[in-house]
């Protein structure tokens, strides 16, 4: 891990030693995932994932997410595509935007796994969200 922090440093025109903020890691990881270099972008993005702000931290759980499934760790990525969805639900409330992206990328994934029903009930709400659909309070639909 010291080694990706001083490859960080240099990467990013910082002093080595100087503080690197989640920000600058999850961008740094990012490039190492539009590389194709998953292993890195991982390590990155599990190591910013210590942020102490909530929104920062569902970026980086949905770049995790989103690096799971693109390596079939399916259950890896439901876990970071449902806190990215909580963490956005919190801080932005049920009718944002981002709140509305993360329950469709669950919705997705559920699709992907063959859970039609959770997947369906998930894209309605994420419809909802964004005020495109109305919702039956009884059924979620």
């Amino acid at each position: 891990m010291r080694i990706m922090m001083l490859l960080a440093c240099l990467v990013i025109n910082r002093p080595v030693g100087s503080s690197i903020t989640p920000a600058q890691i999850n961008n740094l990881a990012a490039k190492y995932y539009l590389q194709g270099d998953c292993a890195h972008a991982e390590q990155l993005w599990l190591q910013a994932l210590s942020t102490p702000s909530p929104l920062e931290k569902a970026t980086i759980a949905s770049n995790l997410a989103a690096l799971y499934r693109r390596t079939a760790r399916f259950n890896q990525a439901e876990q970071y595509f449902t806190l990215t969805y909580t963490l956005r639900l919190g801080e932005l409330g049920p009718d944002h935007t981002n709140t509305a992206m993360a329950l469709n990328n669950l919705a997705d994934l559920e699709t992907t796994l063959a859970r039609y029903n959770a997947a369906e009930q998930n894209f309605r709400l994420a419809l909802a969200c964004r005020n495109l659909l109305p919702v039956d309070p009884k059924n979620g639909s």
